[in-house]
């Protein structure tokens, strides 16, 4: 594949990461994922969100000082939405690709999104399948999304259609949304993706190049409940803009809540179970399912998940079809 042109002396990708106190083995597979990326034509912005582990200081300095693409920046602790927000500031490239600090891409990912978005004008954001894998390493299986955008359309008011780290958008569309809200800890990439897809079109390339690990010390795994309100709220907020209405996000929360209602609880531990099956974390799984049942002895989806973990643990070849959706 040829260069894209630099306008002037920028690179036309910028690569965005955000580090917190990442276990280096898997920081440094993540960043060596991006520097042997076929594409060159980029920089790579990452931003150390104050990490206070010095094995993820040194691995971020030392990658550093090897690849001159790699911008790095060090700050206080601001959490994960804030410290997006500061990296697409540094952001020159007009594409942006996320890359998470546990997760590695395929070396084309940057070549074929770059490629995709070039060839559909129309199309903001493109992600892709995503290889899912263990904590330590074991693969699952391959994750499917929608691929057209009227296929992301029908998807986005269900669920997110991609993978936070496996996507590439246009800078410009980014900023006129804004980034990130900043009042979301959780969810926040639903919310950003969904703005996104409103002002252009959203595609997924139908090939792996992400391969993304679940591990228990997500976001997803430690505070589930709260990232079910929130992308709660993302569908109350979408609601009112589609309808015309001014977002009120006092108003969504409360929508939210009654929606969701009790059942949060029993919801947030499904989920916590959910991504510790897939981690490699059975007998901690079942703990969590079974205080589900504890918690609503009447929801028939907590019955469900405590069956499907025996049959998950005595039938692996039928695993996948376990999780399918």
């Amino acid at each position: 594949m040829s260069e894209m042109p630099f306008l002037s002396s920028q690179p036309f990708v910028s690569v965005l990461m955000a580090v917190y106190n990442e276990e280096p083995v898997r920081l440094a597979q993540a960043i060596r994922s991006i520097c042997k990326q076929t594409y060159s034509n980029f920089e790579f912005v990452i931003v150390d969100d104050g990490s206070e582990r010095w094995e993820t200081i040194s691995t971020l300095k030392t990658a550093a000082e090897r690849d001159p693409r790699i911008r790095l920046f060090r700050n206080p602790h601001l959490g994960l939405t804030r410290a997006l927000n500061f990296g697409l500031k540094q952001c020159r490239g007009q594409l942006i690709c996320r890359q998470d600090s546990d997760d590695w891409s395929d070396h084309t990912r940057l070549e074929r999104q770059v490629t995709f978005l070039m060839q559909h004008p129309h199309v903001g954001v493109v992600g892709s399948f995503v290889a899912i894998y263990r904590e330590h390493g074991e693969f699952l299986w391959v994750k499917r999304f929608p691929e057209t955008p009227d296929d992301v359309a029908r998807c986005l008011p269900r669920e997110n259609p991609f993978v936070h780290g496996a996507v590439c958008f246009r800078r410009s569309l980014a900023e006129s949304v804004g980034g990130y809200r900043e009042e979301f800890a959780f969810a926040q990439d639903y919310d950003f993706l969904w703005r996104v897809c409103e002002r252009s079109a959203g595609a997924n390339i139908p090939a792996v190049l992400y391969h993304h690990r679940i591990t228990r010390g997500s976001i997803s795994y430690q505070r589930a409940r709260e990232q079910l309100l929130i992308a709660e709220v993302v569908r109350q907020l979408a609601t009112m803009r589609q309808h015309g209405e001014i977002e009120d996000y006092a108003r969504a929360v409360q929508r939210a809540e009654e929606i969701l209602g009790t059942k949060s609880t029993c919801l947030g531990l499904l989920q916590q179970g959910d991504r510790l099956m897939l981690a490699g974390y059975y007998l901690a799984a079942a703990r969590l399912y079974a205080r589900a049942v504890r918690c609503s002895p009447l929801s028939l989806t907590a019955w469900l998940k405590l069956f499907r973990w025996t049959v998950y643990g005595l039938l692996p070849p039928f695993r996948r079809l376990l999780f399918r959706g």
